[in-house]
């Protein structure tokens, strides 16, 4: 994934709670924006292979139309990773776009 200058606000709730506001690029995942700001919970061990389930988040924002379905190997690893069968997402898979402009994301540990 390819990073460009247009820049969007993302929210980030970790466990604790703790909200954090971040800047971050379009075009990049939406783990790379967690670990590049120290978002804490956001572990993404495996380094966005879609191969851990530490990266789990879930959207707090309205997200119809913003993600694009979950495909089969994320699907997968959410099937294994995800206990408490909410709308969980793993943000290694998730490109930053323009849209994503105040998305509101709470991390799943």
């Amino acid at each position: 994934m390819k990073s460009n200058s247009e820049k969007v606000d993302i929210i980030f709730i970790e466990s604790s709670g703790v909200e954090k506001t971040v800047s971050a690029s379009v075009g990049v995942s939406l783990m790379s924006v967690a670990k590049d700001n120290m978002i804490e919970g956001i572990d993404a061990d495996c380094g966005g292979c879609c191969a851990c389930g530490t990266c789990r988040i879930y959207a707090e924002t309205n997200i119809d139309g913003l993600f694009p379905d979950p495909d089969e190997m994320e699907s997968a690893m959410l099937e294994f990773a995800a206990d408490d069968g909410s709308a969980q997402r793993l943000s290694c898979q998730l490109e930053v776009g323009a849209a994503f402009s105040g998305l509101r994301v709470r991390v799943v540990v």
